[in-house]
């Protein structure tokens, strides 16, 4: 095997989660929510520039035609997003002449936050659902994958972007020096790239495992990224460390800018060399293995509890069928996607309810699945349940604690 970024030989397989369904792919029928098409879930690790991806490649279409994931559900993604923007209008320098052009952009929330200050905007995302509600919202959306066959057609249609963004969006691409190289094409030569997604470092010191699925085809720390940007012809001018999805790099690329931030070095300097980064990739599959054995005990502890889950998420998804965890043992989890309720967790069998219908099932035990959004469903869960309410949490670490007791920002 050779890895699809520097072509080295040195590649290894070194972390496997099983045979695993789409994480995204909810079921509507319970019938149907236990015997799903399911594929191997590896990843693998060039040992030579750090590249890790998932082995086993599922095509586009079936992963995120039909996707559930909405950003505009959560307000903590919203903080986030309207955070993200404002810091890219005064970064970039962007004016009410500029365009911006949002790679899988989801539901239209971005974009949004740009529209409100008369900038130009436009996206592109395959998911049928999230197309139909940005286009409501009224942003102008393509319903499509962003492939270098777009991209020359939104350059013949709508010109040069001023800034291109994506949140998460390059975890998503099998390929992704050719992905850099469609966003350059349509790039005016003083605008910037500004990704943001998970900084694969922060994956391993939080142990989340349940972030790894088959849509997040790659993963990145800043060492191993700035290979792929510099392969691509461009450069990498400021970098910041985010919260958002547990810990996030936020990296802004340019085909011009010379002076590069002091932001860089910093933070590559911090990572270390690769001697110290492949240490810390490789110790990580022993890290997941005590983790299951610390949540397996979990629920060994607490059979015979009314136990709920709480964020239908892709994190669910993986973490319920690494563990082999069903509806016998989980009966529901809760969700404010309505996309999602009504639908069945794929491989357990365990449907999604909305979030006031969790009191229904009288709960000794509440499972925050999205825990990178923990504070936002802890204040809702305390309008609703009673103090006797237990509340887990598995990542970053497991916690299990009264809900009026657990601390919120």
């Amino acid at each position: 095997m050779l890895c699809p970024i520097c072509g080295s030989i040195e590649v290894i397989k070194y972390l496997s989660l099983g045979k695993q369904p789409l994480a995204n792919a909810l079921i509507a029928e319970n019938k149907d929510s236990v015997v799903v098409p399911r594929y191997e879930l590896s990843l693998c690790l060039c040992k030579n520039c750090l590249y890790v991806w998932v082995e086993t490649k599922v095509e586009p279409e079936e992963l995120f035609s039909d996707n559930t994931y909405l950003t505009g559900i959560s307000s903590q993604t919203n903080k986030d997003m309207g955070e993200f923007a404002n810091f890219c209008i005064s970064t970039c320098n962007l004016t009410d002449h500029s365009k911006v052009l949002d790679i899988a952009s989801n539901d239209g929330t971005l974009l949004t936050f740009f529209k409100t200050k008369g900038i130009e905007v436009l996206g592109i995302d395959p998911s049928k659902p999230a197309y139909e509600i940005a286009i409501k919202r009224g942003i102008q959306t393509i319903n499509d994958f962003f492939t270098i066959e777009t991209a020359e057609q939104i350059l013949e249609k709508y010109g040069k972007m001023d800034l291109i963004t994506g949140t998460n969006i390059v975890t998503h691409v099998p390929k992704p020096i050719d992905f850099l190289l469609a966003c350059k094409r349509i790039l005016k030569s003083s605008g910037s790239i500004v990704l943001e997604f998970y900084n694969f470092e922060s994956l391993i010191s939080n142990n989340a495992f349940d972030q790894i699925y088959h849509e997040h085809t790659s993963y990145f720390n800043l060492t191993s990224f700035s290979n792929v940007v510099r392969i691509a012809g461009l450069k990498i001018y400021k970098v910041q460390t985010v919260d958002s999805q547990g810990g996030s790099l936020r990296v802004f690329i340019s085909n011009t800018v010379s002076i590069e931030d002091n932001s860089v070095n910093k933070i590559l300097k911090k990572e270390g060399g690769n001697e110290d980064i492949l240490k810390r990739y490789l110790d990580f599959p022993l890290k997941v293995l005590k983790k299951e054995e610390e949540i397996l005990e979990f629920f060994n502890k607490n059979v015979g509890k009314s136990i709920i889950g709480y964020g239908a998420s892709a994190k669910a998804t993986v973490l319920l069928n690494f563990l082999d965890i069903d509806a016998d043992i989980i009966p529901a989890i809760a969700d404010s996607n309505p996309i999602k309720i009504g639908k069945f967790i794929p491989g357990t069998g365990i449907k999604v309810v909305a979030p006031d219908k969790i009191i229904e099932y009288n709960p000794n035990i509440v499972i925050i699945f999205s825990w990178n959004i923990k504070h936002e469903i802890m204040r809702f869960l305390k309008e609703i349940l009673n103090q006797k309410v237990m509340i887990a949490t598995f990542i970053p670490n497991l916690e299990l604690v009264p809900l009026f007791q657990v601390k919120h920002q």
